[in-house]
Protein backbone atom coordinates (compact mmCIF):
# COMPACT_ATOMS: atom_id res chain seq x y z
CA UNK A 1 0.00 0.00 0.00
CA UNK A 2 2.74 2.24 1.15
CA UNK A 3 4.76 1.62 -2.45
CA UNK A 4 1.80 2.58 -4.25
CA UNK A 5 1.29 5.97 -2.34
CA UNK A 6 4.86 6.42 -3.54
CA UNK A 7 4.15 5.99 -7.07
CA UNK A 8 1.52 8.45 -7.00
CA UNK A 9 3.40 11.11 -5.82
CA UNK A 10 5.83 10.60 -7.73
CA UNK A 11 3.84 10.72 -10.68
CA UNK A 12 1.96 13.92 -9.40
CA UNK A 13 5.24 15.83 -9.69
CA UNK A 14 5.49 14.33 -12.86
CA UNK A 15 2.65 16.37 -14.23
CA UNK A 16 2.78 19.44 -11.92
CA UNK A 17 6.41 20.24 -12.95
CA UNK A 18 6.02 21.48 -16.33
CA UNK A 19 2.56 23.37 -15.14
CA UNK A 20 4.75 25.36 -12.31
CA UNK A 21 7.81 25.89 -14.93
CA UNK A 22 5.40 27.35 -16.94
CA UNK A 23 4.20 29.76 -14.33
CA UNK A 24 7.08 31.38 -13.46
CA UNK A 25 8.69 34.61 -15.71
CA UNK A 26 10.31 34.09 -18.28
CA UNK A 27 14.75 34.68 -18.32
CA UNK A 28 14.57 36.28 -21.86
CA UNK A 29 18.37 38.00 -22.48
CA UNK A 30 18.03 41.77 -23.22
CA UNK A 31 19.03 42.65 -27.28
CA UNK A 32 22.96 43.70 -27.50
CA UNK A 33 22.41 47.25 -28.93
CA UNK A 34 26.10 47.97 -30.56
CA UNK A 35 27.68 51.13 -29.82
CA UNK A 36 29.80 52.55 -32.50
CA UNK A 37 33.68 54.60 -31.77
CA UNK A 38 33.43 57.81 -30.33
CA UNK A 39 33.99 60.46 -32.83
CA UNK A 40 37.55 62.65 -31.82
CA UNK A 41 39.37 65.74 -33.38
CA UNK A 42 42.67 64.06 -32.63
CA UNK A 43 44.61 63.68 -35.61
CA UNK A 44 46.64 65.32 -38.71
CA UNK A 45 43.53 67.22 -41.45
CA UNK A 46 44.04 69.03 -44.53
CA UNK A 47 41.66 70.69 -47.12
CA UNK A 48 40.82 73.78 -49.10
CA UNK A 49 39.08 77.05 -48.24
CA UNK A 50 37.28 79.89 -50.26
CA UNK A 51 35.28 83.27 -49.62
CA UNK A 52 35.84 87.13 -49.27
CA UNK A 53 38.05 89.67 -47.94
CA UNK A 54 38.10 93.68 -47.32
CA UNK A 55 40.52 95.89 -46.58
CA UNK A 56 41.05 98.45 -43.73
CA UNK A 57 44.45 100.25 -44.24
CA UNK A 58 45.44 103.39 -45.15
CA UNK A 59 47.88 105.36 -47.25
CA UNK A 60 50.34 108.21 -46.12
CA UNK A 61 52.91 110.73 -47.30
CA UNK A 62 56.16 112.41 -46.35
CA UNK A 63 57.84 115.01 -47.46
CA UNK A 64 61.83 114.17 -46.71
CA UNK A 65 62.14 117.68 -46.61
CA UNK A 66 59.67 119.22 -43.93
CA UNK A 67 59.05 115.35 -42.49
CA UNK A 68 55.43 116.51 -42.90
CA UNK A 69 53.18 113.48 -42.90
CA UNK A 70 49.34 113.50 -43.87
CA UNK A 71 46.66 110.79 -44.87
CA UNK A 72 46.64 111.26 -48.53
CA UNK A 73 42.81 110.61 -48.80
CA UNK A 74 41.31 112.02 -45.45
CA UNK A 75 43.80 115.18 -45.75
CA UNK A 76 43.18 115.85 -49.45
CA UNK A 77 39.35 115.21 -49.58
CA UNK A 78 40.58 112.46 -52.51
CA UNK A 79 38.44 109.39 -53.55
CA UNK A 80 39.21 107.18 -51.00
CA UNK A 81 38.17 103.16 -51.89
CA UNK A 82 38.57 100.25 -50.42
CA UNK A 83 38.28 97.22 -52.74
CA UNK A 84 36.96 93.86 -51.66
CA UNK A 85 37.74 90.45 -53.61
CA UNK A 86 38.30 86.86 -53.65
CA UNK A 87 40.13 84.86 -51.10
CA UNK A 88 40.88 81.18 -51.70
CA UNK A 89 43.57 78.20 -50.76
CA UNK A 90 44.63 75.59 -48.98
CA UNK A 91 45.35 74.51 -44.97
CA UNK A 92 46.73 71.72 -42.94
CA UNK A 93 47.28 71.47 -39.07
CA UNK A 94 47.27 69.08 -36.41
CA UNK A 95 44.34 68.91 -33.43
CA UNK A 96 44.63 67.05 -30.21
CA UNK A 97 41.61 66.64 -28.03
CA UNK A 98 41.44 66.60 -24.16
CA UNK A 99 38.25 66.50 -22.64
CA UNK A 100 36.06 68.84 -24.51
CA UNK A 101 39.14 70.84 -25.13
CA UNK A 102 41.08 71.14 -28.55
CA UNK A 103 43.95 72.35 -28.92
CA UNK A 104 45.81 72.54 -32.60
CA UNK A 105 48.47 74.34 -34.57
CA UNK A 106 47.30 75.05 -38.55
CA UNK A 107 49.28 76.45 -41.46
CA UNK A 108 47.56 77.90 -44.90
CA UNK A 109 48.38 79.84 -48.26
CA UNK A 110 46.28 81.42 -49.82
CA UNK A 111 45.60 83.90 -52.75
CA UNK A 112 43.60 87.09 -52.46
CA UNK A 113 42.68 90.26 -54.28
CA UNK A 114 42.10 93.20 -52.13
CA UNK A 115 43.62 97.04 -52.54
CA UNK A 116 43.55 100.22 -51.26
CA UNK A 117 43.06 103.34 -53.94
CA UNK A 118 43.45 107.26 -53.71
CA UNK A 119 42.98 109.56 -56.65
CA UNK A 120 41.69 113.16 -58.00
CA UNK A 121 42.92 116.26 -57.87
CA UNK A 122 43.63 119.01 -55.36
CA UNK A 123 44.54 122.60 -55.31
CA UNK A 124 46.01 125.17 -52.96
CA UNK A 125 45.23 128.29 -51.80
CA UNK A 126 46.64 129.97 -55.16
CA UNK A 127 44.87 127.99 -57.27
CA UNK A 128 47.86 125.77 -58.03
CA UNK A 129 46.84 122.28 -58.55
CA UNK A 130 47.47 118.92 -59.22
CA UNK A 131 47.26 115.07 -59.33
CA UNK A 132 47.91 112.09 -56.40
CA UNK A 133 47.21 108.90 -57.69
CA UNK A 134 47.75 105.44 -54.70
CA UNK A 135 47.57 102.34 -54.56
CA UNK A 136 48.38 99.38 -52.34
CA UNK A 137 47.19 95.96 -53.60
CA UNK A 138 47.72 92.50 -51.57
CA UNK A 139 48.38 89.37 -54.17
CA UNK A 140 48.89 86.65 -51.44
CA UNK A 141 49.38 85.71 -47.84
CA UNK A 142 49.55 83.27 -45.17
CA UNK A 143 49.40 82.27 -41.56
CA UNK A 144 50.60 80.12 -39.10
CA UNK A 145 48.18 79.84 -36.63
CA UNK A 146 47.20 78.29 -33.00
CA UNK A 147 43.72 76.85 -32.44
CA UNK A 148 42.33 76.51 -28.97
CA UNK A 149 38.46 75.13 -28.82
CA UNK A 150 35.64 73.70 -27.25
CA UNK A 151 33.43 70.83 -28.36
CA UNK A 152 29.64 71.94 -27.98
CA UNK A 153 28.39 68.56 -29.34
CA UNK A 154 30.79 65.83 -29.99
CA UNK A 155 30.94 66.67 -33.94
CA UNK A 156 30.69 70.49 -33.16
CA UNK A 157 33.93 72.59 -32.47
CA UNK A 158 33.75 76.61 -31.27
CA UNK A 159 37.20 77.78 -31.61
CA UNK A 160 39.65 81.05 -31.66
CA UNK A 161 42.89 81.25 -33.06
CA UNK A 162 45.74 83.75 -33.95
CA UNK A 163 49.25 84.07 -34.32
CA UNK A 164 51.48 84.56 -37.57
CA UNK A 165 50.59 86.11 -40.91
CA UNK A 166 52.47 87.26 -43.76
CA UNK A 167 51.81 88.49 -47.59
CA UNK A 168 53.05 90.08 -50.75
CA UNK A 169 51.94 93.83 -51.12
CA UNK A 170 52.26 95.98 -53.86
CA UNK A 171 52.89 99.97 -53.18
CA UNK A 172 52.34 102.53 -55.98
CA UNK A 173 52.06 106.12 -56.38
CA UNK A 174 52.45 109.41 -58.46
CA UNK A 175 52.19 112.90 -57.65
CA UNK A 176 52.30 115.77 -59.89
CA UNK A 177 51.12 119.46 -60.55
CA UNK A 178 48.54 120.66 -62.92
CA UNK A 179 51.86 121.52 -65.86
CA UNK A 180 53.45 118.48 -65.03
CA UNK A 181 56.60 120.27 -64.71
CA UNK A 182 56.66 119.04 -61.16
CA UNK A 183 56.24 115.09 -60.56
CA UNK A 184 57.10 112.25 -57.95
CA UNK A 185 56.76 108.76 -58.89
CA UNK A 186 57.59 105.05 -57.04
CA UNK A 187 56.49 101.84 -56.89
CA UNK A 188 57.45 98.74 -54.82
CA UNK A 189 56.84 95.20 -54.26
CA UNK A 190 57.21 94.02 -50.77
CA UNK A 191 57.04 91.06 -48.50
CA UNK A 192 55.21 91.96 -45.32
CA UNK A 193 54.68 90.16 -41.82
CA UNK A 194 52.45 90.97 -38.96
CA UNK A 195 49.88 89.20 -36.87
CA UNK A 196 46.09 87.58 -37.02
CA UNK A 197 42.73 87.20 -35.14
CA UNK A 198 40.31 85.09 -35.87
CA UNK A 199 37.10 82.51 -34.70
CA UNK A 200 35.30 79.88 -36.13
CA UNK A 201 33.08 76.95 -35.84
CA UNK A 202 33.29 73.33 -37.92
CA UNK A 203 31.47 70.63 -37.70
CA UNK A 204 32.39 66.81 -38.91
CA UNK A 205 30.15 65.90 -41.37
CA UNK A 206 31.50 62.45 -41.55
CA UNK A 207 34.22 60.58 -39.06
CA UNK A 208 36.70 62.51 -41.75
CA UNK A 209 35.29 65.32 -43.53
CA UNK A 210 35.11 68.08 -41.89
CA UNK A 211 32.94 71.49 -42.90
CA UNK A 212 34.07 75.25 -41.58
CA UNK A 213 33.37 78.69 -41.38
CA UNK A 214 35.95 81.46 -39.96
CA UNK A 215 36.69 84.68 -39.83
CA UNK A 216 40.11 86.04 -39.45
CA UNK A 217 41.61 89.47 -38.83
CA UNK A 218 45.01 90.26 -40.50
CA UNK A 219 47.71 93.05 -39.90
CA UNK A 220 50.50 92.75 -42.15
CA UNK A 221 51.87 96.29 -40.67
CA UNK A 222 53.36 99.46 -42.68
CA UNK A 223 56.13 99.60 -45.62
CA UNK A 224 57.54 102.64 -47.13
CA UNK A 225 58.44 102.97 -50.70
CA UNK A 226 60.26 105.99 -51.66
CA UNK A 227 59.03 108.35 -54.38
CA UNK A 228 61.42 109.83 -56.82
CA UNK A 229 61.51 113.31 -58.59
CA UNK A 230 60.64 112.40 -62.12
CA UNK A 231 60.17 116.46 -63.04
CA UNK A 232 62.13 118.86 -65.25
CA UNK A 233 63.58 121.39 -62.50
CA UNK A 234 67.02 120.54 -61.41
CA UNK A 235 66.64 122.20 -58.08
CA UNK A 236 64.43 119.53 -56.72
CA UNK A 237 65.64 116.58 -58.44
CA UNK A 238 66.98 115.32 -54.95
CA UNK A 239 63.82 115.81 -53.54
CA UNK A 240 62.02 113.03 -52.47
CA UNK A 241 58.20 111.61 -50.47
CA UNK A 242 58.02 108.81 -48.89
CA UNK A 243 54.26 106.34 -49.20
CA UNK A 244 53.69 104.66 -46.17
CA UNK A 245 51.34 102.23 -46.16
CA UNK A 246 49.27 100.52 -43.54
CA UNK A 247 47.96 96.96 -44.72
CA UNK A 248 45.23 95.55 -42.70
CA UNK A 249 42.18 93.37 -43.57
CA UNK A 250 39.29 91.06 -43.04
CA UNK A 251 38.80 87.39 -44.18
CA UNK A 252 35.01 85.22 -44.37
CA UNK A 253 35.76 82.43 -45.62
CA UNK A 254 34.22 78.58 -45.67
CA UNK A 255 37.20 75.56 -45.47
CA UNK A 256 36.53 71.71 -46.25
CA UNK A 257 39.05 69.55 -44.64
CA UNK A 258 39.73 65.64 -44.85
CA UNK A 259 40.32 64.41 -41.24
CA UNK A 260 43.64 61.75 -41.66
Amino acid sequence: MRAFRTSISILALAVAGPVLAADLPSRQMAPIVPVGPIFTWTGFYAGVNAGGAWEHGSLHVRDEDTLQSINVGAALGLSDSDSGGFTGGAQIGYNYQIGQFVLGAEADFNYINVSRRIAGVVSDFEGDGGSVFAKATVDWYGTVRARLGFTATERLLIYATGGLAYGQVKHRMTVADDIGEDSWAGRGNHTQWGWTLGAGLEYAITDNLTLRGEYLYVDLGDKNTRLGYTGTDPALAGDTLTLKSDTQFSVVRAGLNYKF
